[in-house]
């Protein structure tokens, strides 16, 4: 499940008409040390291979399908929440493609194809290999103790949401607050922007700090609550465009929900 809040405008008129680093442990299973809502965050393919990826165990859940539809730091996935003692198993499935790619599904379990690093307590990275070359980055996921605290809100100033904008480059600004007092942190806020266009195709953007397509202006100084714009992106005559919220946490790595 994304962390997404959707808004939409028209693009008419005269227009031309988006790594932390951690101590690694590795170990050869994964099991949940404390009661907690898991996350998930997709790092990093180097493969020509098409997979999914998903959880086996205790509970059968396909976060990723083999369209490739993810974007690396830009998708994160919430799974259930887990007692103490819990034994996860996660699957890399691959479909045929290009190069040495046959059908076959990976288990955590299996050492030969997956490393598990501990990073912190529930905090693990999972890197598995997906043919014969050893480099165990064909596809790397962070699995992560998610606290799901007191929401923080987001609130669109411009766009405009749901009309139409005669502008090439349609600004579009958000307030961002965080109800606590807590900093949100803005090097995990992640945007994606589909663009539609008149003549049925479409492009999609995927915007994340640093990126010159971000400005923040901080409102407070605690850095509670600012200012986010997106910026800079260039849209045609007829263009409709749909703005996700991916991402959005606080400094006590408390994520927000949109519905």
């Amino acid at each position: 499940m994304r962390n997404v809040r959707k808004f939409f405008f028209s693009m008419l008129l005269f227009m031309i008409f988006i790594e932390p680093v951690f101590s690694q442990t590795f170990i050869d299973s994964i099991v949940v040390t404390s009661p907690c809502m898991l996350g998930c965050i997709y790092h990093s393919t180097y493969s020509s291979c098409r997979h999914s990826f998903g959880l086996f165990y205790p509970d059968s859940v396909e976060l990723i399908d083999n369209d490739g539809l993810y974007t690396p730091y830009a998708d994160t996935f919430l799974l259930d929440s887990y007692p103490a003692g819990t034994h996860l198993i996660f699957y890399m499935n691959i479909v045929p493609g290009i190069g040495p790619c046959d059908y076959f599904t990976r288990l955590d379990t299996s050492a030969e194809y997956c490393r598990i690093y501990e990073l912190d307590e529930n905090h693990w990275e999972l890197a598995w290999e997906d043919w014969s070359d050893h480099s165990y980055d064909d596809i790397v996921f962070e699995v992560f103790c998610a606290d799901v605290c007191t929401p923080a809100s987001a609130i669109i100033l411009c766009g405009p949401c749901g009309g139409i904008t005669g502008c090439f480059d349609q600004e579009v600004s958000f307030i961002i607050a965080d109800s606590t007092g807590a900093a949100i942190d803005t090097s995990r806020m992640w945007f994606t922007i589909e663009i539609h266009h008149s003549s049925g195709e479409a492009d999609t953007i995927d915007i994340s700090p640093p990126s010159d397509s971000l400005r923040f202006d901080y409102i407070s100084l605690a850095g509670d609550s600012l200012l986010v714009a997106l910026q800079n992106i260039i849209y045609e005559s007829g263009d409709s465009v749909a703005l996700s919220l991916d991402s959005l946490y606080n400094e006590h790595n408390c994520i927000t929900i949109f519905h």
